[in-house]
């Protein structure tokens, strides 16, 4: 982990939005006595953009809850490229599975923008899912989105159809963030599904000219037709 500024959570909690774990979507339905435990065994880390936050090969061992900003997760090839396998947004977490299994990093997280994150060891929560099972049930539900989000992205990776895939990586983009815009550079998305910078901005276009989505600067997709996307996506269509 690199040198960043951290602090105890409980106590700048109380400055964000009272609970920092309110917010994220895998602790959602617990307690109020739950969440106030969570905070208890967390601390607050920030990271500028560009800070590389854990790298690959070092030890998991916690859960990463996003307060705020974006984590991209990347691999770097052994020509040096940079390969974006995913990015981990406000609300969300990662790392469950280091609460049932010794694991390591596969991806540099580092920070695409000014970015907050909770740090909950993994250790101290098997104790508290000892006391308070909603929260272990909890995370095997999370465990199993994320189950259902990868067989997801292979679907995605199957269509023939740039404009497919990336129709079906927006609708997806869109469940996930609760909200019709998706912040991501074209270089980004096409890493994501599979594609060339080239190939995603025509799609894009297409996608845009069959009023499906409006593109409102380098970085912004607004869905806007959910439901010609969706037909777009599970049908393969040729626009």
């Amino acid at each position: 982990m690199t040198n960043t500024q951290s602090c105890i959570c409980c106590g700048q909690c109380a400055s964000c939005c009272g609970l920092c774990t309110g917010g994220i979507s895998v602790f959602e339905g617990l307690t109020l006595d739950e969440h106030r435990s969570l905070v208890r065994i967390a601390r607050h880390v920030n990271v500028s953009r560009g800070q590389t936050l854990f790298h690959t090969g070092e030890p998991t061992g916690r859960i990463i809850a996003m307060r705020f900003g974006q984590l991209k997760l990347r691999r770097i090839t052994p020509d040096g490229q940079e390969l974006v396998v995913g990015f981990l947004n406000a609300g969300e977490a990662m790392g469950e599975d280091s609460l049932y299994s010794d694991t390591v990093y596969d991806v540099d997280l580092v920070a695409a923008e000014d970015s907050g994150v909770c740090l909950i060891s993994a250790d101290a929560i098997a104790g508290l899912i000892l006391v308070n099972p909603s929260l272990g049930a909890a995370l095997l539900r999370s465990l199993g989105q994320k189950l259902h989000d990868a067989r997801y992205m292979v679907d995605v990776l199957s269509k023939r159809q740039a404009t497919s895939r990336i129709a079906g990586f927006l609708l997806r983009g869109m469940e996930n963030r609760k909200g019709d815009s998706i912040h991501l550079s074209q270089e980004d998305l096409g890493m994501q599904v599979s594609l060339r910078r080239e190939t995603v901005s025509r799609a894009l276009k297409t996608l845009e000219q069959s009023n499906c989505i409006r593109l409102t600067g380098y970085r912004n997709i607004q869905v806007v037709d959910p439901g010609r996307l969706a037909d777009i996506f599970y049908e393969d269509l040729v626009l």
